[in-house]
């Protein structure tokens, strides 16, 4: 075959085109606005902080609050300054957005590791880097970009790990630096996890190969997050965790939170084999209003 026939079959190039692609158009604002995104400008304050006293969780009085305190966005902008010299209002809008666009990049694997086509996971890449919804949040810098590339990553290294228990040691610092980058895009990984657990082994009559070491990984993974929030990330938990929430006109605190989320994770493992004992899934096949409503309630 021509040289360049081989080139365009070649998924190698069409990954890198994409991810071009993804760099480019979430690149685009920071090269024609001066400043671009949301609270922009409490993030280059924050990250001027770390760069100019070298502290990794400075203190912040301002609007809002735990900015200063998922650090992983201010210490790769500190690095960056540090190897170029350049200032951090120069720096930290351009090279942010490759982050997002890296996220497509890492979501080519994801989809190759679970479909096992070249094809479909081009295409699933190409899809997500000219997607508007995540070409707009992913093109600002902020904390929230770290946070979905860490996600992806462990993503990419969760399903790793289930084939492959070596990748644990990836995995664990992948989501370390997630729960250090966002405190919302760690709850989004979490509940995915559970997802992810729980449908996969309520539809089949055996359980899965990996299951034990996935309810040890989300164990693992909650008790980090919500000791990293009650330790370090006071002012998520005071405001999400502690206050609680109201129903029927009963208030439930942080630690009924965290006792609930445990009991509905572990009791969800109750609950697959209650599914399988009824059969249940068999008896909600046939599509009606009825079966349309026991699978809503089990997705909710």
């Amino acid at each position: 075959k021509p040289k360049h026939k081989q080139l365009f079959e070649n998924w190698v190039f069409w990954l890198l085109v994409i991810t071009g692609i993804a760099i480019i158009i979430r690149s685009i604002p920071a090269w024609v606005y001066a400043v671009w995104g949301c609270d922009s400008g409490i993030y280059v304050g924050i990250a001027d902080e770390v760069v100019r006293t070298g502290a990794f969780f400075p203190p912040y009085y301002g609007w809002g609050g735990a900015y200063n305190e998922f650090p992983i966005l201010y210490a790769v902008v500190a690095l960056a300054t540090w190897i170029t010299g350049l200032d951090v209002i120069v720096i930290m809008p351009k090279l942010i957005p490759l982050f997002g666009a890296f996220t497509v990049f890492i979501f080519y694997f994801i989809v190759r590791e679970l479909t096992e086509n070249k094809k479909i996971a081009i295409i699933s890449a190409f899809f997500l880097a000219v997607s508007a919804f995540h070409v707009y949040q992913l093109s600002h810098a902020a904390p929230l970009v770290m946070g979905h590339f860490f996600m992806m990553l462990s993503f990419y290294f969760f399903i790793k790990f289930r084939k492959n228990i070596k990748y644990i040691y990836p995995l664990i610092l992948s989501s370390i630096l997630l729960i250090m980058s966002h405190h919302f895009t760690t709850y989004i990984f979490l509940i995915s996890l559970i997802s992810i657990v729980f449908f996969e082994n309520v539809y089949t009559k055996e359980w899965n190969a990996s299951i034990k070491n996935d309810i040890l990984f989300i164990l693992f993974l909650s008790g980090m997050t919500f000791s990293y929030w009650a330790l370090v990330a006071k002012t998520v938990f005071d405001r999400f965790m502690r206050v609680g929430f109201t129903l029927g006109g009963i208030r439930f605190n942080s630690l009924i939170l965290i006792v609930g989320f445990y009991i509905i994770f572990l009791g969800s493992i109750f609950l697959i084999k209650y599914i399988r004992k009824m059969d249940l899934i068999k008896k909600v096949n046939p599509p009606s209003v009825k079966s349309s409503l026991i699978k809503f309630s089990l997705a909710f």
